[in-house]
């Protein structure tokens, strides 16, 4: 059966190199930030599409690599383009597709040639806000830009940002009118306008690797959100199998003019995926919450006007949830009910907000030399790759990539070198791959630029809200704070002086995520040893040496080629795991 999927999957692509194809799915199948859950209580309105774009020429007198980019001037309200640019793409996509990094692609085509050299531009949406959202919370949500980021709503900025990668929102409740026509402005800065050149550095943002060093624009879903002005802020999911319990941090927030009193109370069923193991019906959305198994008994909160307040609640649990792991990767959903206070004595408390959160009953542990899952040994066989680009954003790739790495029997992938969309999660929980999550601190060309406070604290920023966005996947095992920040340090600058700086900043990473994250013992950096005593986990690169890790004994490494293809990379240690990079197009099973 393995053998004519990939033969099938052969003569689609030939098909497309060659020919026209009819695809009768859902060709990028994608579900909003809204659960059908909540939308009783919460509503969205997409704004991905066609906006009207604005490209912005570079003075002629500003000089590069000097660390101070040029203003973006004023969008022209004369100058947009006749060709609308498709939200969400970089509107420098087809530069992308032609460089060595995306060179075995094609995109977007109708972009105009001109469009690939603007490393500064303007986009424009207008959209009507909902007359039935008046009372609301509104926000404008982006899920990720590239590029020094300004936004304008009706003429007002409403936020600025600066990561290439994850997600911000602004209020915009008393800027809008529910019924009315809103302009939304975004302008953008490409990130290497503010490189400062020197010879220990440029950069002076986590910029990942090949797409976030190139692209410029919003590269990822934009919507509009209306919640309840009290609701559930966040939740934060903590299985603690060994102690059977399901710890739960709830965080309210009250937007209203007046303290309130609100009651949170909620139950856990399983998570039913209807979807086949089809190449056409697996990545599509198609579940369901099936049988009640637990009961989140009810908690009574006050929360103070414009106050947030976090409550833990903790559910016993004895065997009313399966373990998830790559095997049997079993989820469930969390609905958590906001109830407020009776008005009179005969009613019913009102339904004030729904949150809805999936999770996974899983706890990862070490044990001497050894992972643990849910107490039982693991073994990590991985695959790792560079995000390039356009065809890697749907589901479909990503469902493919992971077929394929289980094919090959491995269970594990590492998303290298930047921070991926979060459908690559939502597929790992699916599936069953387990994932090392990795930042956008990645070093290898010698970009990063260590002696600059900036850096450092978008460093800070970009990692705090990595872990914040994806702590409750359960496909997660560890986090990865760099990549080769080390070697290149040691070995290319050759300046030990930097270390420190580098150092003080994984012990306070490391501090940081057991604070939001204390679940997942593992934190390490790629090719980072043991960060001169700083990092919990150690992985090694380039052949074979030895750190002394105290009570942890030695931690070893050795690197192994294969028929010039394949590079395995395997640490003896906390760790124990075996990365299996790909060199060429086939993939090799690995034991």
């Amino acid at each position: 059966m393995k053998k004519v999927w990939f033969v099938s999957l052969v003569l689609i692509l030939a098909a497309v190199s060659y020919g026209r194809v009819e695809f009768e799915g859902v060709y990028a199948p994608s579900q909003g930030l809204v659960s059908p859950v909540e939308q009783s209580v919460r509503q969205e309105l997409c704004l991905n599409g066609r906006w009207d774009f604005q490209g912005v020429e570079i003075p002629a007198n500003w000089k590069r690599g000097e660390g101070m980019a040029p203003e973006l001037t004023p969008a022209d309200p004369n100058g947009w383009e006749t060709v609308k640019i498709k939200i969400p793409s970089p509107w420098n996509v087809n530069g992308f597709v032609k460089s060595t990094e995306g060179a075995d692609t094609v995109t977007y085509p109708s972009y105009p040639e001109n469009w690939i050299h603007y490393e500064m531009g303007w986009m424009r949406k207008i959209a009507t806000v909902p007359a039935n959202w008046a009372g609301q919370k509104i926000v404008l949500h982006f899920e990720a830009v590239a590029g020094c980021t300004e936004v304008y709503v009706n003429g007002e900025k409403v936020i600025e940002n600066f990561d290439l990668f994850l997600p911000f929102e602004a209020d915009l409740t008393d800027k809008v009118r529910p019924g009315q026509e809103i302009e939304i402005l975004v302008g953008v800065r490409k990130h290497n306008l503010f490189n400062k050149n020197t010879a220990t550095g440029r950069r002076v943002i986590p910029a990942g690797s090949m797409w976030g060093q190139y692209i410029a624009g919003i590269w990822q879903d934009v919507s509009l959100l209306a919640m309840p002005k009290v609701r559930i802020h966040d939740v934060y999911v903590k299985p603690l199998v060994s102690k059977g319990v399901l710890e739960l941090d709830v965080t309210l927030k009250n937007d209203s003019e007046k303290a309130t009193s609100v009651s949170v109370e909620g139950l856990v069923q399983t998570w039913v995926n209807g979807s086949d193991l089809s190449s056409v019906e697996g990545p599509v959305y198609n579940w369901t919450l099936g049988e009640e198994v637990l009961s989140v008994a009810g908690m009574t909160v006050d929360v103070a006007a414009g106050e947030m307040t976090t409550v833990t609640l903790s559910v016993p649990v004895q065997d009313e949830l399966d373990f998830w792991t790559p095997d049997s990767p079993n989820l469930y959903g969390l609905t958590l009910n906001l109830m407020g206070s009776k008005s009179g004595w005969f009613s019913k408390k009102p339904m004030v907000d729904t949150k809805y959160q999936r999770f996974g009953w899983r706890e990862w542990t070490f044990e001497g030399m050894d992972v643990l899952l849910n107490g039982e040994k693991m073994e990590l066989r991985g695959e790792s790759g560079h995000f390039v680009g356009i065809p890697q954003m749907t589901r479909r790739f990503v469902w493919a990539w992971y077929k394929a790495t289980q094919d090959a029997n491995a269970n594990t992938v590492r998303p290298h070198a930047q921070v991926y969309p979060r459908f690559y999660m939502d597929l790992a929980d699916e599936m069953g791959i387990c994932i090392l999550s990795e930042t956008a601190n990645w070093a290898s060309d010698g970009g990063p630029l260590y002696d600059s406070e900036f850096f450092w604290k978008t460093s800070d920023d970009h990692l705090k809200r990595l872990v914040l966005r994806d702590r409750n996947y359960p496909s997660i095992f560890g986090w990865s704070l760099t990549n080769e920040n080390r070697p290149i340090i040691m070995n290319v600058f050759k300046r030990p002086d930097l270390m420190p700086v580098q150092e003080a900043a994984w012990t306070r990473w490391v501090k940081m995520i057991a604070e939001l994250d204390p679940t997942r013992p593992w934190i390490s950096g790629d090719g980072e040893e043991d960060g001169g005593g700083t990092l919990p986990t150690v992985i090694g690169h380039y052949g074979v040496g030895k750190i002394n890790r105290g009570e942890s004994g030695s931690i070893r490494w050795r690197t192994t080629r294969l028929r010039n293809r394949w590079l395995v990379l395997t640490a003896i240690g906390p760790m124990k795991i075996s990365w299996v990079v790909r060199k060429g197009w086939r993939m090799r099973r690995t034991n």
